[in-house]
């Protein structure tokens, strides 16, 4: 069975059920995605099959409709009772096969099952180095050549607060190397380069950043490209009534994004009153360093420390009054 977001309210109650059952509590998408809140950034194809009326196995299309050859697969679960039957293979199967039909480039997935990798494998899916991702490449291209050729055109870039649309862009910009070590302070769990660090999120990217509004506290902005590529994100959070934390980073074929996306985050911040920003940089990110001080940050004493993988990198925190 097809069907497209928007869902009735009943079959997405029995989804949620059907998913936590076998998930636990789930973290990466709300109720409210199915009803069809983000309707308008993307379109979200969901794959089910039923045995005896009942759920027994799932798995959704996520497509950009700002990048429609851009794609992730998530929501790919079976009832343990129906295991080792090929469910999921047939719906991956059937998936994958309208997704390259109607012209698709690139679809991600994340798993941490190495048997369900193993499925994934035989149905064309390569694993993304230094990640838990792996993509499927209509082209046959390596998932390198892929992510090196979406990123090669230089376009002008605009900046504007992020939207739901990002869910799926976020995810080649992010799972590209970068040779700076922290990509973002704010997000969730931190966000480090698959260069120095296994990113195990693919559909889990855009919650991790979202986090930042929490409370109204927060705001995040994104940089794109004129044929709508996410190239560029920064992050900010007030952290008291007169200080804020930031950080910003950009693809480094993008990186004349940088200065637009620190001061939107900046304007936001002084609109709300606070008078100080602080980004944590670490030491080896010198580059980095580099570009919060042609906009106007110091460093200071205060030191930080981020865990990245097995080792912990050491840093330091740059100020700027506003």
């Amino acid at each position: 069975m097809r069907f497209e977001i928007p869902l009735s309210q009943e079959l997405t109650d029995e989804l949620f059920a059907f998913w936590s059952a076998i998930f636990g509590p789930i973290a990466d998408i709300t109720p409210d995605l199915f009803l069809g809140a983000e309707l308008e950034h993307n379109q979200n194809v969901l794959f089910v099959e039923r045995i005896e009326n009942l759920i027994a196995g799932t798995c959704m299309v996520s497509s950009s409709k700002r990048l429609p050859g851009l794609a992730t697969l998530g929501e790919v679960a079976t009832d343990p009772k129906q295991r080792r039957s090929g469910i999921s293979t047939r719906l991956c199967a059937r998936a994958l096969e309208e997704f390259h039909g109607n012209g698709g480039e690139a679809i991600f997935l994340g798993t941490h099952n190495a048997d369900a990798a193993r499925v994934y494998y035989r149905l064309g899916w390569r694993r993304v180095a230094g990640s838990n991702v792996m993509a499927n490449i209509t082209s046959g291209d390596s998932v390198e050549s892929f992510l090196v050729e979406y990123f090669r055109a230089q376009q002008k870039t605009s900046v504007r607060s992020a939207t739901p649309g990002e869910r799926i862009p976020l995810v080649p910009l992010l799972l590209t190397p970068h040779d700076w070590h922290v990509l973002d302070a704010n997000a969730k769990g931190r966000i480090y380069s698959t260069r120095g660090h296994l990113q195990t999120s693919c559909n889990g990217l855009f919650p991790r950043l979202e986090v930042v509004r929490q409370d109204n506290l927060g705001e995040w902005f994104v940089a794109h490209t004129e044929d709508g590529r996410t190239v560029g994100l920064s992050t900010v959070r007030l952290c008291s009534e007169e200080n804020c934390r930031l950080d910003a980073m950009a693809h480094d074929r993008h990186m004349s994004a940088l200065p637009g996306l620190l001061q939107e985050s900046v304007d936001w911040a002084r609109a709300r009153g606070a008078r100080r920003c602080h980004a944590a940089i670490a030491d080896e990110d010198s580059d980095k360093q580099q570009q919060f001080e042609k906009l106007g940050f110091t460093v200071t004493d205060e030191r930080v420390a981020f865990e990245i993988g097995d080792r912990v990198v050491e840093g330091r925190v740059s100020a700027r009054s506003i």
